[in-house]
């Protein structure tokens, strides 16, 4: 290989080295010219006007208080859709911040606080139920404390703690401590029946008679849950006194909010021992529509109702509409009680009457009847006397338009009992030369029904709609006739 290439290549090598080192050393040199002295840095750099001067970006704010602040402008009352979203709210919130959801409620419009107990049952949740337990002491009065430990209770109920939660209970203050300690038993109960009630075998000498009660109650209740009438009979079969009363008490009480028609079979099936006494003398409002007679004797001999007489009318009333939305037929007696007692108490002067209801309540009840049982309800209408025509009338068509889908040939019945009725009422009318203005009846209207009535009729029965118009006294020969011709079937 010759020589010369070599020498050139190597040349080429150096002067590339060399005018690297220059570029990077005057580089260097530039920077350090421009570097600004120590006077500079003690001075602001001049900003142009037209350039305003940046800013670090704003913290987010709390989604918590943006959708609190948000919902509480909204409808509050408990049930309400803003409610149950601003208690899941601040459930969420005390799980995860609960000095701030506290710090929060406290700077809240008055009324708001109520959502406390939502974020010390989220507290709890979190596992730092002590520190939630300390903020209840600093925070609520001993005498309220009593629902915000329930919370407290219900949180670790949430996360399965129920020992620490039993331990909670009876730690507080003693006129708390039996209601509390059925708030967890109960919770523990719905978790776990067996455990529950080997805690209550094991630690009923410790208790009071009272927590011995409550705790019970609370363990019947969660049975209760799961199976109410064994959970009935279970406190049935304990041995009499306040024990058993409270512990039958609870598990029917639960039995009767979930299924009031066989709760009431199983109460009035049952030997009526003073337990069973006591458990309808308070619930026989609700399970009035299985034995209205039954039910009625006790309200009006329960003891408390009769020392308040404002009570006793509370559950009559109260039976009275559970009779009628569950068996209206059975209701007829009592409907003519109602009758009797406030047509008594208007001539008496009486405010108060037992079975006395108000017109309105009174009509419902005659047109819950009459959608029941057409015929007793109808003749009734005839001798009630305490009821307008107008009342009358309307009850009757009501009962008429709901008969023309389910009993067309009833319907047309009772209306052609309603033509005589207008009639006869039209005659006396004009004999007194008095106005009918305050009757419901318009002969034109009830030819209007009867003839929808047909038509309806002769769409699955023609020949007999026919056979009944040859011979009714309603509609005159001409709108008959063509009312025949349009019921007619169409031959082709």
């Amino acid at each position: 290989m010759p020589k010369f290439p070599l020498a050139v290549f190597c040349l080429a090598v150096f002067c590339f080295l060399a005018t690297r080192s220059m570029i990077v050393e005057d580089s260097r040199t530039l920077s350090h010219k421009n570097a600004p002295t120590k006077e500079a840095k003690t001075s602001a750099p001049s900003i142009p006007a037209e350039i305003p001067p940046s800013r670090p970006d704003p913290l987010p704010a709390n989604p918590f208080t943006q959708l609190a602040d948000s919902l509480f402008h909204g409808e509050l009352k408990k049930g309400s859709a803003a409610y149950e979203t601003l208690s899941s709210l601040f459930l969420e919130w005390g799980a995860a911040d609960p000095h701030a959801a506290m710090a929060y409620l406290e700077q809240a419009p008055k009324g708001k606080q109520r959502f406390a107990k939502a974020v010390l049952r989220g507290w709890a949740q979190s596992g730092d139920f002590l520190a939630a337990r300390v903020w209840i002491q600093s925070n609520i009065a001993p005498q309220l404390a009593t629902p915000f430990y329930a919370a407290l209770i219900d949180g670790l109920g949430d996360i399965d703690r129920p020992e620490e939660s039993i331990e909670l209970a009876l730690s507080t203050e003693a006129k708390a401590r039996p209601a509390l300690l059925q708030r967890a038993i109960e919770n523990w109960a719905s978790q776990d029946l067996a455990a529950a009630s080997r805690w209550i075998e094991a630690n009923e000498s410790s208790l009071s008679p009272r927590e011995q009660n409550r705790a019970l109650s609370g363990y019947a209740k969660a049975w209760a849950k799961k199976s109410p009438a064994t959970a009935s009979s279970w406190a049935q079969s304990l041995p009499p006194g306040r024990t058993r009363d409270n512990a039958l008490l609870a598990a029917f009480d639960e039995w009767v909010q979930r299924d009031a028609t066989k709760a009431g079979y199983w109460i009035f099936s049952q030997k009526p021992d003073e337990s069973i006494k006591k458990v309808l003398s308070q619930n026989a409002h609700l399970v009035a529509h299985v034995n209205p007679q039954v039910a009625f004797e006790f309200i009006e001999n329960d003891p408390a109702n009769e020392e308040d007489p404002y009570r006793m009318r509370g559950h009559l009333a109260m039976a009275l509409d559970n009779v009628m939305h569950k068996a209206p037929a059975a209701a007829a007696p009592y409907i003519k009680r109602v009758e009797a007692q406030t047509l008594a108490a208007a001539s008496e002067g009486l405010t108060h009457a037992p079975y006395q209801v108000s017109n309105q309540s009174y009509v419902e009840m005659v047109n819950r009847w009459a959608a029941s049982d057409e015929d007793a309800a109808f003749a009734y209408l005839d001798t009630a006397s305490n009821l307008s025509e107008a009342d009358r009338e309307a009850i009757k068509q009501g009962a008429i338009d709901r008969l023309q889908t389910t009993d067309p040939d009833k319907a047309a019945y009772y209306l052609y009992k309603r033509w005589q009725d207008a009639d006869q009422v039209n005659a006396l009318q004009f004999a007194a030369s008095t106005t009918k203005d305050h009757l419901d009846i318009s002969v034109s209207n009830i030819k209007s029904h009867y003839q929808s009535i047909a038509q309806a009729w002769a769409k699955s029965d023609p020949e007999t709609v026919g056979y009944y118009l040859e011979r009714q006294e309603i509609l005159d020969p001409e709108e008959t006739a063509e009312l025949l011709v349009a019921i007619q079937p169409f031959d082709g």
